[in-house]
């Protein structure tokens, strides 16, 4: 009698141990991989900057598995905003809410407020734009542009190439001169 209950309890053990595994396996509903883009991003950036001026500081698809357009744009007043844009039908949506809290918050950091306001004036002040940049990092690398970043006086592009490779692209601020991030 012992033994036949160890024997179900050990079964009823590797069962819900497979339901985890499995459920592990399929991941949540945060990383299902989002539809193709029916709006490119510079469809998007183009987009945003008409609803808030300034300089893109960053963009890239959100992860939430619907897989807008999220776009940091500084302004010429120096505040951040974030736009999102729909990547099926170019829907703008401008994020409300009071920048305030987010510098406070940046406060604790002095460095990286100081490197956030380097990076800022950097792209502002940058010869290259973030549209140009896509485009010397996609004569390198032909594919899909799935992120931009302004950092180190320096646009930090994401492809996912036509070969199905992912490369990281970094274009040059003053001269647009795309190399691959030797990482890759």
């Amino acid at each position: 009698m012992k033994r036949k209950i160890v024997i179900a309890t050990a079964v009823a053990a590797l069962m819900a141990g497979g339901t985890l595994t499995a459920f592990a396996a399929t991941g949540s509903s945060d990383d299902r991989t989002p539809p193709a883009a029916k709006v490119s991003l510079t469809e998007a950036t183009d987009a945003a900057l008409a609803k808030v001026p300034g300089t893109v500081e960053s963009a890239d698809r959100d992860d939430d598995g619907k897989g807008d357009w999220e776009i940091d744009i500084r302004t010429s007043e120096g505040t951040e905003r974030e736009v999102t844009v729909d990547a099926q039908n170019g829907t703008v949506r401008v994020e409300s809410g009071d920048d305030r809290h987010d510098d406070a918050d940046d406060r604790d950091d002095r460095d990286e407020q100081d490197d956030d306001r380097d990076d800022a004036a950097a792209a502002a002040a940058a010869k290259t734009t973030s549209a140009e940049a896509e485009a010397a990092a996609l004569k390198l690398h032909p594919g899909t542009v799935t992120e931009v970043e302004f950092d180190d006086a320096r646009w930090q592009i994401d492809i996912k190439g036509k070969d199905g490779k992912s490369y990281d692209v970094n274009v040059d601020a003053t001269t647009a001169k795309a190399t691959t991030d030797q990482d890759n």
